[in-house]
């Protein structure tokens, strides 16, 4: 069984971080949860993940619900995506943006 290993960190501080141990076969729902819970966040707002190169550009959406707004491309649901299928390399990166007013990011 792989484990994936994720370093969140704050887009305008990187010295804030965590590390999140996780296996390959959970949902992205299950790693938002470890990220509200490593951080001390409530569960009240959205959130969502894209996916993203190492220019940090906005890929594939991967989304807590569907959200009231256009989506270019349908997005994946968090409680459905497995981490192992949408982590393609070891290098993997993701942007994580928590309450869509403060935009934590």
């Amino acid at each position: 069984m792989a484990i994936l290993k994720f370093r969140v960190y704050w887009e305008d501080d990187d010295s804030v971080y965590r590390d999140i141990v996780i296996k390959h076969t959970h949902t992205f729902f299950d790693l938002h949860n470890a990220i509200l819970k490593c951080f001390d966040f409530d569960s009240k707002h959205s959130a969502t993940f894209y996916r993203s190169n190492d220019s940090w550009q906005r890929g594939k959406e991967i989304t807590l619900e569907k959200y009231d707004k256009t989506y270019k491309v349908e997005p994946l649901l968090m409680k459905e995506a497995l981490l192992g299928t949408q982590t393609h390399d070891p290098n993997q990166k993701f942007i994580y943006v928590y309450d869509f007013h403060k935009v934590w990011t």
